[in-house]
């Protein structure tokens, strides 16, 4: 029984391995996607700038928001999708710690102590990695919604996306916040890629 138990922590934790690789996959989509936005913002506001210097917040192409909002939502969703499978794999460890705590150590012999012992140190060390990781996911994918909102964009606001509604009033304030968004959720990736290396 504790042998079979064994066997089915390791295919849980194995199950959490996949998940993590996957996130890791998509972490230079997200980062691309967070630069790609960033630079589209410089470069509306240079363009602006270079319309109507001393009034350029006014000189902002609706179709320049629009385009850093579009990018910004696309980033987000791999930010969604980075979480996502992060959850899974939070999932699969916490299932694998549920069998491990019903392990009876007393039917173990030779190899199988040694290997429980190293099966819980990987669990836990995957885990620690999971728990860090999960919430950057989900805060770089929230600081891009943010953004592609303050844009104008995104998910939560259909009807500008949809282009039914006339984009939002520029602001210095507005695209302060949308530079700022970003810069966190360029933050959040970082952080998140140096989590998940650890795996």
């Amino acid at each position: 029984m504790s042998e079979r138990e064994l066997r089915k922590a390791e295919g849980a934790l194995h199950h959490a391995y996949r998940e993590v690789t996957l996130a890791h996959l998509r972490l230079d989509d997200l980062r691309r996607g967070v630069s790609t936005a960033s630079t589209a913002l410089t470069e509306a506001e240079l363009h602006a700038r270079g319309q109507n210097p001393e009034s350029w917040i006014e000189a902002v192409a609706p179709e320049d928001l629009s385009r850093v909002g579009r990018l910004c939502d696309s980033a987000a969703l791999v930010g969604v999708d980075i979480a996502s499978h992060l959850k899974v794999a939070s999932e699969a460890i916490e299932d694998a710690r549920q069998v491990l705590g019903r392990i009876d150590r007393r039917d173990l012999e030779g190899p199988d102590v040694a290997n429980l012992a190293a099966l819980e140190a990987r669990t836990a060390a995957v885990g620690e990695v999971v728990d860090l990781a999960l919430p950057m996911a989900t805060a770089a994918s929230e600081n891009l919604y943010s953004a592609a909102h303050g844009m104008g964009s995104g998910r939560a606001l259909d009807s500008y996306a949809a282009g039914s509604e006339p984009v939002p009033a520029v602001t210095f304030g507005s695209l302060s916040l949308v530079n700022n968004n970003l810069g966190r959720a360029e933050a959040d990736g970082r952080h998140l890629g140096k989590a998940v290396d650890r795996a």
